[in-house]
C-alpha cells in the first residue's frame, strides 16, 4: 500500500472478497476518499457505482491504479474496471499473487494490450516505487505460457 498517493495521481486498492458486483467499485471509491455514508449507497446501486468511480478518477486526476490481489477479482469487476480504464485513460498495475493468471483475469486481459512480467523483475520494482519516483513505461514483454 506504499504506492497509495491520491494527490500524486496514484491509488492502491486491496480488494475485498467479491460479495457483490459493486464490491471492487466500493473498494476503489474508499481509496478515493468517498464518505462511508455514500459508500453504502454505491454498494447497492450497481448501475451507478462504476460511473461514480470514473467520475472521481477524473475529478481527482488519478492516472494510475495499483490493484493488489488482482487474482481475486471476478470477471464482472474486471469488465467494469477495464471500461473505466477506457473512459478515463487510467493505467492499471495489476498484481497477481498466483503463479498463473486466473481465468477471469486472463480473459479480461485478452481484450487489451498489456505487459506481464515476473514480480521480482526490475520493472516490477520500478512500477511499485513510491509515488514521488518517476515511473518509466515498461518495455513490451510477452507473457510466458
Amino acid at each position: 500500500m506504499a504506492a497509495h498517493h491520491p494527490s500524486g495521481g496514484r491509488i492502491a486498492v486491496h480488494p475485498s472478497p467479491p460479495l457483490r458486483i459493486t464490491t471492487l467499485a466500493v473498494d476503489v471509491l474508499t481509496q478515493l476518499g468517498e464518505p462511508p455514508e455514500l459508500l453504502r449507497i454505491w454498494a447497492s446501486k450497481r448501475t451507478l457505482a462504476w460511473p461514480r468511480v470514473a467520475g472521481q478518477i477524473q475529478d481527482m486526476s488519478v492516472s494510475q491504479l495499483v490493484l493488489l490481489r488482482a487474482d481475486s477479482v471476478n470477471r464482472w469487476s474486471w469488465n467494469h474496471l477495464l471500461d473505466t480504464r477506457r473512459s478515463t485513460g487510467l493505467h492499471i498495475v495489476a498484481i497477481c499473487h498466483q503463479p498463473a493468471l486466473p481465468v477471469a483475469m486472463r480473459t479480461a486481459l485478452q481484450k487489451i494490450e498489456h505487459t506481464c512480467f515476473p514480480a521480482r523483475s526490475p520493472t516490477a520494482t520500478l512500477l511499485l516505487a513510491p509515488a514521488t519516483a518517476a515511473v518509466p513505461a515498461p518495455a513490451r514483454v510477452e507473457e510466458a505460457r
